[in-house]
């Protein structure tokens, strides 16, 4: 850490760097490792400068400190060694059928482009690579191989040029589709309010992100209808052992509703000069009343309502 005499001021300077960078250099040490006015932490900016460089492909980026006082002022020189700049060419998927290549390499050219600005290169970042794969096996998984996992993870720089190439050793396991789709416990939703919520139909590829969005979405619908504690669950390694060998699951989510939350009463604090018919007259069956049940909707209607008026500074 470098500290600064009393008066002493410091001035930070950048070789080897492109201006368009040093607007980015600059910030990022200026406003964040600069702690107070009288100590920098060279460590701690070297260590941002770095990673600056690899998330744009420069792995073997040098940066070398020089500090030198002129007279009332400590000047500070970043010296930044580029090297080349390197790219991510292709992902080749080892260890998969030639019947699920096509369809995994679809899930590989989504998650490039989830990651991806469209007309970006892919820069070569082997720490935000590996850290991204998670996202990979989603995409994967959203295809049916609900037991995909990564084996290994292989980098190889291609001699020909700046580019890598990453090996990935992929195990799917059984690619699983929707045989039939119940709600366990459910005693309130009818069917045509169930058809809306549940997006998956027989035949398709179980997407375990849809069917989480299909529970939260019964159990928000409960909620509604005043079972706060609602929650609706599947579970997902029980299904794959239940199934055996078939690759057609019969998929089961379970509502547990808890009780039934009614309305009261309504009670009014520090509403100040403003008439309390003013606000009663917003709590009616469409938000929430005495005797009706308290739905999230009906919570977040009531609250708008009474904002909408213009003569609270907050309600609740």
């Amino acid at each position: 850490k470098l500290s600064l005499s009393k008066g002493q001021k410091y001035k930070i300077q950048f070789k080897n760097t492109v201006a368009y960078w040093e607007k980015f250099l600059r910030g990022s040490i200026v406003e964040k490792s600069l702690r107070t006015e009288s100590s920098l932490n060279l460590k701690e900016s070297k260590e941002m400068i770095r990673k600056l460089y690899f998330s744009k492909g420069f792995k073997d980026v040098q940066i070398k400190t020089i500090s030198e006082d002129y007279g009332n002022e400590r000047r500070i020189v970043f010296e930044i060694t580029e090297g080349p700049q390197y790219f991510l060419r292709n992902i080749i998927l080892e260890g998969v059928s030639p019947d699920d290549l096509p369809v995994l390499e679809g899930a590989v050219n989504t998650w490039k482009q989830l990651l991806l600005h469209p007309f970006h290169k892919f820069f070569w970042d082997e720490e935000f690579i590996k850290n991204s794969l998670g996202e990979l096996l989603k995409e994967i998984r959203s295809r049916g191989y609900l037991g995909a996992r990564i084996i290994e993870f292989n980098p190889q720089l291609i001699p020909q040029g700046h580019f890598f190439d990453v090996k990935l050793d992929l195990q799917t396991g059984p690619r699983y589709s929707l045989s039939s789709i119940t709600v366990l416990g459910n005693t309130f939703l009818r069917e045509s309010e169930l058809n809306k919520i549940i997006t998956l139909k027989p035949g398709d590829w179980i997407n375990p992100d849809q069917v989480n969005l299909i529970s939260r979405a019964i159990s928000a619908n409960y909620h509604d209808k005043g079972f706060l504690m609602a929650d609706a669950k599947w579970d997902e390694a029980s299904l794959i052992k239940e199934a055996g060998t078939s690759t057609d699951l019969d998929l089961e989510i379970t509502i547990k509703t808890g009780p039934q939350i009614k309305v009261a009463k309504i009670i009014i604090e520090s509403s100040g000069r403003t008439k309390d018919g003013v606000i009663r007259r917003e709590a009616n069956s469409r938000t929430l009343s005495p005797g009706g049940v308290w739905g999230q909707s009906g919570q977040e209607k009531l609250e708008q309502n009474l904002a909408g008026l213009g003569i609270f500074g907050q309600s609740k």
